[in-house]
């Protein structure tokens, strides 16, 4: 199965709240990569024959308090990491990115408290700027390994320069680091 096949729910994977057989990860354990270590160990134990699980009640905290600006450049990193991991980049067409930020204007709208006083008005432009930020880090982390290094430092969370394409679907299945560019960071 190549990698692109596994974008998307059948290859989703996060090590913010799993759980893996001691047996499965001793035979397929983390790969030495710069960014989503968790995706390519999804990759790569799905290629070992291991399956994967979805359990909805298995509950999880785990929240960050970004900023908007800090939003972005989140979505920056993780945009980057699935160019890295899959080759994938958020499609850029305007009118996509306009669907999409109306979709979830919509969903936000049907959610929040209408009628006087509700702060609806200054709630749905707070969400507009949020998800504004997110398609912008990630149109742009899409095409990081076109952005200088100081531009790529300068918009990654944390601070990481470096653009490492990843070989999944080769025999070696390695990174392929960008040349002299002092890949910082690592982890997700």
């Amino acid at each position: 199965m190549s990698v692109i096949e596994l974008v998307g729910r059948r290859g989703f994977f996060t090590d913010a709240n799993s759980c893996i057989s001691r047996e499965a990860w001793t035979r397929v354990p983390f790969r030495e990569v710069p960014y989503a270590e968790d995706r390519v160990l999804a990759i790569d134990m799905l290629r070992a024959g291991y399956a994967k699980a979805y359990v909805p009640d298995a509950a999880v905290s785990h929240s960050h308090q970004y900023t908007t600006s800090q939003h972005l450049r989140r979505s920056f990193d993780e945009a980057r990491a699935l160019r890295e991991v899959y080759g994938w980049s958020e499609p850029v067409s305007p009118p996509e990115l306009l669907r999409r930020l109306r979709g979830e204007l919509g969903a936000a709208r049907r959610e929040l408290p209408s009628g006087p006083g509700s702060g609806r008005a200054a709630a749905l432009a707070e969400i507009a700027a949020h998800h504004l930020a997110r398609l912008l880090g990630a149109v742009l982390g899409g095409r990081a390994q076109a952005l200088p290094v100081a531009v790529r430092r300068r918009l990654s969370l944390e601070g990481r320069d470096g653009f490492a394409a990843l070989h999944l679907d080769d025999e070696r299945g390695r990174a392929a680091v960008d040349p002299g560019s002092g890949s910082r960071g690592a982890g997700s």
